[in-house]
């Protein structure tokens, strides 16, 4: 569509292979009625919104100049048949707000990343604002990401760090283990602040303050500054 596009199901799925809109693209099932998969692409030149009332499938998803919204509220959000949801937000932001879980990556957007989900999984994120991924009721994982901004990864259950590397602050939260690979700073305002029952550091370097707490168990830094 030179234009906008707009695919909405009342009943049953939203099943769209390749899609492109000249300015925005909207995808929309209700809720309890079925799932939104994008099987190949969706392209916008501004906003792409997948709006899902069961799970949201999703290959590939990317906003030219806008954001791309992903609600799923009811469902989960990945890609196809067991992968990551690739989305790109080149000069905006990227909002993911799932049931059970969201399996993501790679991720890319010039603005803010956000995700909240009862577990989340990122294997990659590239974000030029800030950065939260938050479960409600599982485990967080970010394998690598590289962040302008503020990073925080929470999770009531495990918090899960590969690299990190982070302009802004960076905090990782844990009702259970808080662990890291490599977690760095490298901004004024880049603190870090790691805190869970137990906490497992390989290394950390942070270019402002660093505070490490473990409300249950064992702490363990290999290297810390």
């Amino acid at each position: 569509a030179n234009t906008s596009l707009g695919i909405a199901s009342a009943q049953g799925n939203v099943v769209l292979g390749t899609g492109k809109a000249g300015t925005t693209a909207t995808l929309s099932t209700l809720p309890g009625t079925g799932m939104v998969q994008v099987t190949q692409d969706l392209t916008s030149g501004q906003s792409a919104t997948v709006n899902s009332g069961g799970n949201a499938e999703l290959a590939k998803v990317t906003a030219t100049t806008g954001n791309v919204t992903i609600n799923a509220l009811n469902g989960s959000v990945s890609g196809i048949g067991g992968a990551r949801a690739n989305l790109t937000a080149t000069a905006g932001a990227v909002d993911v707000k799932a049931g059970p879980s969201a399996l993501l990556g790679p991720v890319f957007s010039g603005g803010d990343f956000k995700v909240e989900a009862n577990t989340v999984d990122v294997s990659s994120a590239n974000v030029g604002g800030d950065l939260s991924l938050d479960t409600k009721a599982g485990n967080a994982t970010l394998t690598t990401g590289t962040v302008t901004g503020a990073s925080l990864v929470k999770a009531s259950g495990d918090a899960t760090i590969g690299t990190l590397n982070s302009v802004g602050a960076a905090t990782l939260t844990a009702g259970g283990v808080a662990s890291a690979t490599l977690l760095k700073t490298s901004g004024a305002t880049g603190k870090v602040i790691v805190s869970g029952a137990r906490v497992n550091l390989t290394n950390v370097d942070s270019s402002a303050a660093l505070t490490v707490t473990g409300a249950a168990g064992d702490v363990s830094i290999g290297t810390g500054k």
